[in-house]
């Protein structure tokens, strides 16, 4: 099996940093394994790399779709391992990098084959909703798929009415296409989680972020409050919100803090 290595951690733990020190060292080609990056335009908030150090170190996934385009976990696994078997075919190390979890998830463990979107349906579900309320809809779900039901919540629209659709359009329950999903592909997974010792240093580094979203001109971004109160150091870290702005478009994305440490294998 050819070998894969996984970084992956929290908002501004520097995993970017540490990928960019490995590329100097070590003959790998960096994928980013973000829901942000993959979008033009969206530099602000995302992390993303300059420009010149993306000339210099290319990284795969990075500015590909416009932020008026959807995507979808399922084509980043399929982009990812495009690239993951271009890189080996060039005698290189795939290095993926980035907080997305779901992206990771589809990549090893593959993804279910699940019907497109139909907004008919979508619209069909979304107006009984505002009749009786998503937590009726939920109780629909749980008569016809009661495991998919248990990892909802009652309010969750999305969730429901993707459950409910699904079953809607292929008579099959999304717990058992899911069941059903192929596995990922044969590769040597090496995964790690880079989390920091001090999480304090953490919650400082995501403040530091806010604060140069709005200097670099985001329409929206939270301001540091590390000079605060501890309780609202902790809101505005614990949160994460980062907000990108391209023209009028916000999108926020939210961070996952972890508990302390420095290197753990991910099995």
């Amino acid at each position: 099996m050819k070998p894969v290595v996984l970084l992956m951690g929290p908002t501004g733990a520097g995993k970017s940093d540490l990928a960019l020190r490995l590329a100097e060292r070590l003959p790998v080609e960096i994928i980013s394994v973000d829901s942000a990056m993959v979008y033009r335009g969206m530099d602000i908030g995302t992390g993303k790399p300059p420009e010149s150090l993306l000339r210099r170190f290319p990284h795969h996934l990075v500015d590909i779709v416009d932020p008026s385009e959807p995507y979808s976990a399922g084509q980043f696994m399929r982009d990812a391992q495009r690239a993951i078997a271009d890189i080996h075919a060039r005698g290189k190390l795939p290095l993926l990098v980035g907080g997305t979890m779901l992206y990771f998830r589809a990549l090893r463990g593959g993804l279910a084959q699940l019907p497109a979107a139909d907004p008919t349906i979508r619209e069909q579900l979304t107006a009984r909703a505002r009749e009786v309320g998503w937590p009726s809809l939920h109780a629909q779900l749980a008569a016809v798929d009661p495991q998919a039901a248990a990892r909802i919540q009652r309010n969750d629209a999305q969730r429901i009415q993707r459950a409910l659709e699904v079953f809607m359009l292929t008579g099959e329950t999304l717990s058992a296409k899911q069941r059903a999903a192929p596995a990922g592909p044969n590769l040597l997974w090496s995964a790690y989680a880079w989390q920091p010792s001090d999480r304090q240093q953490l919650y400082k580094a995501c403040c530091k972020r806010g604060c140069w979203t709005r200097s670099a001109g985001c329409m929206r971004a939270p301001t540091c409050t590390w000079s605060c109160p501890p309780s609202a150091r902790w809101a505005t870290a614990r949160s994460g919100n980062i907000w990108m702005a391209r023209s009028v478009m916000i999108r926020r994305w939210p961070m996952r803090c972890w508990q302390p440490g420095i290197w753990h294998g991910v099995n």
